[in-house]
């Protein structure tokens, strides 16, 4: 496997390479960078075996496109894709909506007998069956307090047996509530509502109600 973090033109010069690959006076500003990149990639071309792989990083300054081009063009028919890795955390709203400083792209070229490996989907996790549906529990709640997110701070109810389930103080439900949406607003995804009318919030069963008399207890 071969892995290239090249410069990105960003005209850094703490680089230990040059890091602005761009001639003032040339037609194609990106040719130098180009130029660059294709005398390592051919380089690493011949280095690969039969079945090796090669992944190169890439960010939003130097476009991605470019060097998909270039990539092609080196390993004619071996892409096999791309993912983004999240290489920071942070505020996305740096250069503006479309243009985040959190991630980078990684272009994947691998020879033919080139494989990722992986284990085969397990269903284990998954021990409730109803039909032809597998599924699991899972939390219902995010790591917010009620301060933090007063519109998910609610109780929900049980249709079946009018049981109310308040909300934990700690951990808001992650899920907001149809009544509790101004006129207009548009959510992603599903209400809690929505999922309870579906039959995808389970509730537990056998639960016991009691009524105590009006007494005073001390803790």
């Amino acid at each position: 496997m071969i892995y290239i973090d090249p410069p990105y033109n960003t005209g850094n010069k703490d680089w230990v390479y040059n890091d602005k690959f761009v001639g003032a006076n040339d037609r194609w500003r990106h040719s130098q960078w180009l130029e660059f990149l294709y005398q390592r990639l051919v380089l690493a071309r011949e280095l690969l075996t039969s079945d090796g792989v090669i992944l190169v990083s890439i960010n939003d300054d130097e476009n991605r496109s470019r060097l998909e081009l270039l990539m092609d063009e080196v390993f004619p028919g071996r892409r096999v894709g791309s993912f983004v890795w999240r290489s920071h955390t942070g505020g996305n709203d740096t250069k503006g909506a479309f243009h985040s400083t959190n991630h980078e792209h990684v272009l994947i070229y691998g020879n033919p007998g080139f494989r990722f490996s992986g284990d085969e989907k397990s269903y284990s996790m998954y021990k409730y069956q109803e039909g032809d549906r597998v599924f699991r529990l899972s939390d219902l709640t995010k790591a917010h307090d009620f301060r933090e997110r007063p519109n998910t701070y609610y109780p929900i109810i049980d249709p079946a047996t009018e049981i109310y389930y308040p909300c934990n103080p700690q951990r808001v439900w992650a899920y907001s509530s149809a009544a509790r949406l101004k006129e207009g607003q548009k959510i992603r995804g599903e209400t809690m509502e929505d999922m309870i009318a579906k039959g995808l919030v389970w509730f537990p069963s056998g639960q016991r109600v009691e009524t105590f008399g009006q007494h005073l207890f001390h803790c």
